[in-house]
């Protein structure tokens, strides 16, 4: 639902902002992450074919339930479930 407004409702205009706590950090990583990225890194495989590529793509269907068609549009379904998460 979309509510309209004028600019003297805008907080820069002194009207209630819409966050009034920062946004968190990002991106947003622990050490799954972190191991993940290093052993992509070392195997040389940085692309479509390397091991944990292979492994992300398997273990990213099956949690969405579904395959995905593209490597485009694996990327994009992750970047929007991860945006969602982070909310």
């Amino acid at each position: 639902m979309t509510t309209a407004m004028t600019s003297s409702q805008l907080a820069i205009n002194g009207g209630t902002p819409v966050r009034r706590e920062p946004f968190q950090g990002w991106p947003l990583w622990d050490e799954r992450e972190e191991q993940a990225l290093l052993r992509a890194l070392r195997s040389g495989q940085w692309g479509s074919g390397g091991e944990e590529t292979e492994l992300f793509e398997e273990e990213y269907a099956r949690r969405l339930g579904r395959a995905t068609r593209s490597r485009l549009a694996r990327v994009r379904t992750r970047w929007r479930q991860r945006c969602a998460r982070w909310g």
